[in-house]
């Protein structure tokens, strides 16, 4: 369970009767140095926002859940926009809105479904190009944080997976993992191995392109 499941399922309203607009001349004590990325529904950037807006809006002690909304707010746009307009001018309705927007855009399955499909659809490394292949690396590597963060065992340990993402490569690197996966078994290889593995093929190609570079004098 995330965070925001554990909210209470309802915000008791403040005695005093203090609104949204109320709350306007202390926007003070927020924090003016930071700015947080605005979330537009892209599930696979919600972890990395909700992180965001955890650590630099919910949980300032000084701000009030009025305060907050302000912020959520200010911080979404289109269809995330929508899905919460109508609670957005209640602070009261802050933690409902919180749990709206998880349910829809911060479910594990749909996050996880996202970075594969990156994995998939990114662009092929370059033959003998250290920052292509880094690039992809990267992608592979996200996606396998996220997977070990939600728990999806069973996708870091498919064999379906790394296949896929090592059909990407060029020819060269694909017998290179062929005989890494040699050496592995009888284990099959999952995507921890082939991150690991391109960790290392990128590490080498950076240290072939240094080397091949032209020295200046």
């Amino acid at each position: 369970a995330s965070w925001i499941d554990e909210l209470p399922s309802a915000q008791v309203p403040p005695q005093s009767g203090m609104t949204l607009s109320a709350h306007s001349s202390a926007f003070a004590k927020s924090i003016p140095m930071l700015t947080l990325p605005v979330f537009a529904g892209n599930s696979s950037e919600w972890p990395h926002w909700i992180g965001l807006f955890r650590a630099l809006i919910h949980q300032q002690p000084s701000l009030s859940d009025a305060e907050r909304m302000a912020h959520l707010q200010s911080a979404v746009s289109g269809k995330v926009q929508l899905v919460i307009a109508g609670m957005l001018y209640d602070g009261n309705l802050y933690q409902q809105a919180l749990k709206t927007l998880q349910n829809r855009f911060g479910q594990s399955a749909d996050i996880i479904r996202v970075h594969l499909e990156g994995i998939f659809a990114a662009e092929s490394p370059l033959e003998d190009d250290a920052t292509s292949l880094e690039t992809f690396q990267s992608t592979v590597h996200c996606a396998v944080t996220i997977l070990q963060s939600h728990g999806y065992e069973a996708d870091l340990i498919s064999t379906e997976n790394p296949r896929r993402a090592v059909a990407k490569l060029p020819p060269y690197l694909r017998r290179e993992w062929a005989e890494f996966t040699l050496k592995l078994k009888p284990k099959e290889p999952t995507l921890l191995d082939l991150d690991t593995w391109l960790q290392e093929q990128v590490s080498v190609a950076l240290l072939c392109q240094a080397a091949a570079a032209p020295r200046t004098q």
